[in-house]
């Protein structure tokens, strides 16, 4: 409820012209409005308070004070406390976001000191928070990560944001066994009201069981290019083909078999060109052997076992084969 005064200007309203008093329009009127206002901007909130600094300042440079800037002063504090109130309320929400949050996440201040420590990474490193906190974080990360991590934290703070970094962390307690975790990690620099970088935030990404993974199929291709480039006459002739139809292997004994070397025939179509009539490197015999290859080889990309066949063709010096 507002009580007004003045420039109403309800219709019909007149003053009396024989009478010398102020003109009805000054009248106060009482406005009554019941609804709910639109939430406070941000930027509105800093002029209330910039605002309130301004008029506590003015007050107490004031000699005297009487009723209404005791008031004034009474509803200003009133205003702060419930601000404050309201931002430690969104600040308990946001820590406990972050505790609660199904990923890893690190926070350190400028000298590299941990002082945020999710449930998350605690759990996948067996470190408790409270030991966690205080620690230099490059002590708590593989020393093979070492220079990675220094890296990330200085341009992080240098406002700098790297983003998929991967790095190792180090395991603790009953974690020691299963070895260091691997997370792929986006930087984020802390800033405080001036703006000023006062630390850096890493929410990562567990992908210790696909660099798990990943690390065995590149063992398994490394023995097995060893085992197919391997020259030893023991090894029987090898070639091979992509899901597309490309020749993507030839090993040594097809290459002594054949004429043709590895680099001439990989990276062509296994099937015109590396074998074929009339202009293929290998000339099959007959239409029907190239038909039967060609089966054989369908067969085996549906991932069936295919049915075993012979199939002749002529080296590259005329040898039938």
């Amino acid at each position: 409820e507002i009580r007004w005064g003045g420039a109403k200007h309800e219709p019909g309203e007149k003053d009396d012209g024989r009478k010398l008093h102020p003109r009805s329009s000054f009248n106060a009127f009482l406005e009554v409005v019941k609804s709910r206002s639109v939430p406070w901007k941000d930027y509105e909130m800093n002029a209330i308070h910039s605002l309130q600094l301004i008029l506590r300042n003015s007050f107490n440079d004031s000699e005297s004070m009487d009723v209404s800037t005791k008031t004034i002063h009474s509803k200003l504090y009133d205003l702060e406390i419930e601000g404050m109130q309201q931002l430690e309320a969104v600040t308990s929400e946001i820590v406990r976001l972050i505790e609660t949050a199904t990923v890893p996440i690190v926070a350190v201040d400028v000298d590299g000191l941990v002082n945020g420590w999710n449930t998350k990474i605690a759990d996948l490193t067996g470190l408790i928070v409270e030991k966690a906190i205080g620690k230099h974080l490059l002590t708590i990360v593989e020393d093979s990560s070492i220079d990675v991590v220094k890296r990330l934290l200085y341009l992080a703070l240098q406002g700098k944001e790297e983003q998929n970094i991967q790095f190792d962390i180090k395991t603790y307690g009953s974690r020691v066994e299963a070895g260091p975790i691997s997370l792929v990690v986006n930087a984020c620099a802390s800033r405080d009201l001036h703006e000023n970088i006062v630390g850096v935030c890493l929410v990562a990404q567990d992908i210790t069981g696909q660099k798990t993974i990943m690390d065995k199929f590149i063992r398994i291709e490394g023995d097995y290019k060893a085992i197919i480039q391997n020259p030893n006459p023991l090894i029987p002739p090898i070639f091979g083909t992509d899901e597309f139809g490309w020749c993507s292997e030839w090993n040594p004994a097809m290459a002594e078999l054949t004429g043709w070397k590895r680099d001439e025939v990989v990276d062509k179509m296994l099937l015109g060109e590396v074998f074929g009539t009339p202009t293929a490197c290998c000339r099959i015999k007959n239409q029907e052997t190239f038909v039967n290859l060609g089966i054989v080889l369908n067969t085996a990309m549906t991932g069936q076992e295919p049915e075993k066949i012979p199939f002749s063709f002529l080296s590259r010096s005329g040898k039938y084969v």
